[in-house]
């Protein structure tokens, strides 16, 4: 028995646990593949799949998981069929992702009646990363650094938002990596948007532009986002800048396991408050990272998580003003060890 399904087991929430979602399938049993499930039972775990992920679970699942192919027809009787030693009373299943036509297939072919919702403790549990997955979303950052070195010569004035994220996707792609979200491009006033949809826009004398990226390598990401002037900015754009740095930094200082998330969050918004952009600065200041993009721990104000040794999160305050722009600089961290990123972060002018 693995130490996640041991791990699970542990936490006594249910009696069983099917889980469906693809990120949390990939969790307990290391498969890569989609439209599969996997049953933890005080037995051990069962990875169901079809014939298309047949090889695949091959290569991926590890002797202590269970491999049974069906087609869609069989997947649910086999489940029944796979439970039918526990006949559990309570099983645990993800609220968050199964659809109402699977829940009806699970109360009416299962001869399960009552469930309780394992999305948040499955949360919990992947919120500790081992050194395995450490050392995954590592190399992740490793690519990201090289894309984002690569990538800096092929910008400046007239190259378009929709040219730089092309180019992104491009040093990625020939780096065996996959995109571990939309890229967010955003030059001049796009800046002063958070979240900006790439457009055409041009970039032009004056703008600030930030990038905001990662890499997902064997399913795990990373997260980083650089602010560059191009050319000569204004000079409240510069202030704006320093200030965000120096509020990052407030916060990775402060960032020690058995600290609170929100007290980190706090290092970081209690100075941009100070500098008088409290409104400017309305996200948290990081998130956990690993199989998707967003995980725990939230570092917010109202997060109630501690760091944790094995936590890997972003610290990423902001200051966005509209119809100037807007500084946002980011990285992937992991409790006990340090930054994951170390690219440069003073105001690179391009």
């Amino acid at each position: 028995m693995n130490a996640v399904v041991s791990n699970i087991l542990a936490q006594g929430t249910a009696e069983d646990y099917l889980i469906c979602s693809p990120d949390n399938v990939r969790y307990v049993t290391g498969f890569s593949g989609h439209d599969s499930q996997v049953l933890v039972t005080a037995r051990g775990a069962q990875l169901f799949t079809d014939s298309r992920y047949a090889e695949q679970a091959k290569k991926d699942v590890g002797p202590d998981v269970a491999v049974q192919v069906t087609t869609r027809e069989e997947r649910y009787p086999a489940i029944r069929d796979a439970l039918y030693a526990d006949r559990p009373v309570l099983l645990g299943i993800e609220e968050d992702y199964i659809t109402v036509a699977d829940f009806g297939r699970l109360k009416n072919e299962l001869g399960v009646h009552s469930f309780v919702d394992i999305s948040e403790m499955l949360l919990e549990l992947r919120s500790v990363k081992t050194q395995q997955e450490i050392d995954l979303i590592a190399t992740a950052c490793r690519a990201t650094e090289e894309v984002l070195e690569a990538v800096l010569p092929h910008i400046g004035t007239g190259v378009s938002e929709f040219d730089i994220r092309a180019r992104l996707y491009y040093e990625m792609s020939i780096r065996g990596m996959d995109s571990a979200f939309e890229p967010i491009v955003a030059g001049g006033p796009n800046s002063a948007i958070p979240h900006a949809t790439t457009t055409s826009y041009k970039l032009q004398e004056g703008d600030m532009l930030t990038l905001d990226f990662g890499c997902r390598f064997q399913g795990y990401c990373s997260d980083i986002t650089r602010t560059f002037a191009i050319g000569r900015v204004d000079a409240k754009l510069k202030t704006i800048y320093d200030i965000v740095e120096q509020a990052q930094k407030r916060a990775l200082d402060t960032a020690e396991i058995g600290i609170s998330a929100a007290k980190v969050d706090s290092a970081a918004r209690r100075f941009i408050q100070k500098k008088g952009y409290a409104e400017n600065f309305g996200h948290a200041t990081g998130h956990g990272v690993g199989l998707q993009i967003h995980e725990l721990p939230l570092i917010s104000a109202a997060s109630k998580a501690v760091i944790a040794e094995g936590n890997v999160f972003t610290i990423e305050p902001g200051i966005y003003v509209e119809g100037l722009g807007g500084v946002r600089i980011e990285d992937t961290c992991v409790a006990g060890i340090g930054s994951l990123y170390t690219f440069p972060k003073d105001l690179i002018v391009l």
